[in-house]
């Protein structure tokens, strides 16, 4: 009788963590949070979003399917750990380094915390999908993306944002006029970049076109519909005016025709991965020259350029394990991360912390190409390549979900 009982509440856990779970890809888009301004968010009397500890609505969902997730498999959940107990005395080691030794400690350890938590649902992730669940997040992911694009299409009609019930999906009131805010020049006159629920253009490009790339390239069968709302997120993309998207979607082409040619191995993976961490290395000595060369430079341009000097100088002074964790803006008069996540990692978290980085994106590419995922491959390498001009897929809540999906799902042969 017992028994009966144990198994239907475990039924109905599960059944509330699978909802759970597809609200949360549903609501990836989504940035409505709770800030907090502690005295360490604040730099030279101004607000810093990065610094702030912060609730968001996409972290409550999660949360709560790791924890019934840890309800149900406890025991397996403790095997794990004492199988990897080394490895994950090393990681809790060097988190404790980073963080005692950062300039800031709070913002360190609140973002430890959320690459914990991340990594916890990268592990769900890799337990829990298969192939009908991966077809089902990807056809949600285009639905709901679908949905945010066609808000942020009607801003950038409108010139401003739209208020009301979206302001609980996470959009910022801002109009054409707000000082700031991010214009695009077409023909002499000024038009609103299209926002949608993001902080930036950018960050909702990377994003939209990720989603584009997972769902185009993987093998699940299409009704018309679809098509449809592929052409609503390529018009978003579009709208953006994001350059550095532009370019990798056409790069990702370049490599599609390429793994349709069976060229990837472990050699040219690992190559092509080490070029992105080369260039990387080389903008900021590229940078300093072009800078006391006294040449002009669009501001965005100029403030790039100087961020990427900065890093350099941040990673000078701790290269083994960096400044700590999410304290960049702590470094600069710019208030903002470089936009380059493997400086980002360098002067963060150090020598050690950029190892990490590449053997992660080494062997995730590799499991791609291994389990013939050709979606997966592309959207990682959509990401380096974004990652060489932006920080969104290491810094911001919607980025960094999508982020985590797709690692978490590439060892599965679907």
């Amino acid at each position: 009788m017992f028994g009966g009982f144990r198994e239907k509440v475990i039924l109905r856990i599960k059944s509330l963590e699978n909802l759970l779970f597809y609200l949360l890809v549903l609501l990836t888009s989504t940035q409505l949070a709770i800030h907090y301004w502690p005295g360490f968010a604040f730099v030279f009397g101004v607000r810093i979003d990065y610094l702030s500890p912060t609730l968001y609505l996409t972290d409550v969902s999660l949360i709560s399917i790791i924890a019934l997730w840890f309800i149900q498999d406890i025991r397996k959940f403790w095997l794990t750990v004492i199988k990897y107990k080394w490895l994950l005395f090393a990681g809790v080691f060097f988190i404790f380094i980073n963080t005692c030794f950062s300039v800031s400690a709070w913002p360190t350890l609140i973002k430890w915390l959320k690459l914990i938590e991340l990594l916890l649902f990268g592990l769900y992730i890799n337990t829990h999908l298969n192939s009908g669940k991966w077809i089902t997040v990807t056809k949600l992911l285009l639905m709901s993306s679908a949905f945010f694009a066609l808000i942020g299409i009607t801003q950038v009609i409108l010139g401003k944002t739209l208020g009301g019930v979206f302001y609980w999906l996470g959009e910022r009131t801002f109009s054409i006029n707000t000082p700031g805010i991010s214009l695009v020049n077409l023909f002499g006159k000024e038009y609103l970049r299209m926002y949608s629920t993001f902080s930036h253009p950018n960050s909702l490009a990377g994003f939209m076109a990720v989603v584009f790339i997972i769902f185009v390239f993987n093998k699940s069968k299409r009704v018309w519909y679809e098509y449809l709302l592929l052409a609503i997120i390529l018009i978003a993309i579009l709208l953006t005016f994001s350059l550095s998207t532009f370019v990798g979607f056409g790069v990702c082409l370049l490599f599609y025709l390429l793994f349709n040619n069976y060229v990837f191995n472990q050699k040219s993976i690992t190559a092509i991965i080490a070029g992105f961490f080369l260039i990387s290395l080389m903008l900021p000595v590229i940078s300093k020259n072009l800078l006391n060369n006294n040449l002009y430079f669009p501001q965005n341009i100029e403030q790039r350029l100087t961020l990427s000097v900065s890093s350099i100088q941040m990673f000078s002074t701790s290269p083994l394990i960096g400044k700590g964790l999410n304290t960049f803006t702590i470094f600069n008069n710019l208030l903002q991360p470089v936009h380059n996540i493997y400086l980002l990692t360098a002067s963060e978290i150090g020598i050690i912390g950029l190892g990490i980085l590449f053997l992660t994106l080494r062997l995730f590419t590799i499991k791609a190409v291994t389990n013939n995922r050709p979606e997966i491959l592309l959207a990682l390498i959509f990401i380096m390549i974004t990652g060489l001009f932006d920080h969104y897929w290491l810094t911001l809540q919607q980025n960094l979900l999508l982020f985590t999906l797709i690692i978490g799902s590439v060892n599965k042969k679907i």
